[in-house]
C-alpha cells in the first residue's frame, strides 16, 4: 500500500510516516508541494494525506490542478483550519476524509485503512465490468464486449507499459522505455502518434468503443479499466 504523505512540520511528518511505516504502508514523505509533484510522477500512488499550509503553496490549489492524476488515489485532507468552509471546499475537490490538526497517528492509520478497503471494493466491482485482455503472443487487444483488435510490436509495448501500472499515471519517459528506445532522442511527436493511431484502430474494432487511455496531462498517459496480460 503506497501512501503520499504531503506536510511540512518535520515532526510531524516524521511521527506519521514511521508509525504508518510499522504499520505497512510504503510512505514517500512530502514537506513541499514540489517534491509531491515529483512522487505523483514517479510512483504508484494508492493513498494521499495532504496538509493545506505548505511553504510553497496551498495545498487546496494544488489539488484543484492535479485532480486529473489522482483520480484513482484516495484522499486524506489534514488542516488546522477548522472553517466549515475549508473542509466543504476540500470535500467539493474530491477528498474522501477530512480531519482537523492535531493529529493522532492511531486516528490517521484507522482511516486510512478503512478508506483503503473501500475503495478496493469499489474499483473490484468496476473493474470486472471494463476488463481488457492484452495477449502479447496473439499480437491482439481483446475488449470487454469481446472485440479483437490486432496490435503492432510497438502498440503491444506501450499497452504493455500502461498495463504495469494499470489506473496511475504513466510518465512518458518511462512509457518511451518500455518501447525500447532512448527517452533523451525520441520525438514525443511519434508517441502522441502511436496514441492516437491505437486509439482509432479501437474504435473501429469494437463498434465504437472508446480505449480507456487516457493523457495526463504533464505526465503521459493512464489505462483507466482492468487490464489483464496474457503471455500464454
Amino acid at each position: 500500500m503506497h501512501l503520499l504523505l504531503i506536510e511540512d512540520e518535520t515532526e510531524t511528518l516524521e511521527a506519521l510516516a514511521s508509525y504508518l511505516r510499522l504499520h505497512g504502508w510504503v510512505v514517500y514523505e512530502a514537506p513541499t508541494l514540489q517534491e509531491a509533484d515529483y512522487f505523483l510522477q514517479h510512483a504508484a500512488i494508492e493513498m494521499v494525506v495532504l496538509d493545506i499550509e505548505l511553504p510553497d503553496g496551498n495545498g487546496l490549489a494544488w489539488l484543484q490542478q492535479n485532480a486529473a492524476t489522482m483520480t484513482t488515489a484516495g484522499l486524506i485532507i489534514v488542516s488546522a483550519h477548522h472553517q466549515d468552509s475549508t473542509r466543504l471546499k476540500g470535500l467539493s475537490l474530491g477528498a474522501d476524509v477530512f480531519l482537523r490538526k492535531p493529529l493522532a497517528a492511531g486516528e490517521l492509520a484507522v482511516q486510512l485503512e478503512n478508506l483503503h478497503a473501500r475503495l478496493s471494493r469499489w474499483r473490484v466491482a468496476d473493474h470486472e465490468a471494463t476488463r481488457w485482455t492484452l495477449e502479447p503472443l496473439q499480437w491482439q487487444l481483446t475488449s470487454p464486449e469481446g472485440h479483437h483488435v490486432s496490435l503492432t510490436l510497438s502498440e503491444i509495448r506501450l499497452l504493455n507499459t500502461v498495463a504495469y501500472w494499470a489506473g496511475q499515471p504513466v510518465a512518458r519517459s518511462e512509457i518511451i522505455k518500455g518501447l525500447e528506445a532512448d527517452p533523451v532522442y525520441y520525438d514525443e511527436r511519434r508517441l502522441e502518434t502511436l496514441v492516437r493511431r491505437l486509439r482509432q484502430k479501437v474504435r473501429e474494432g469494437t463498434d465504437g468503443q472508446s480505449l480507456p487511455l487516457i493523457t495526463v496531462r504533464g505526465v503521459g498517459y493512464a489505462f483507466k479499466a482492468e487490464i489483464q496480460v496474457v503471455n500464454d
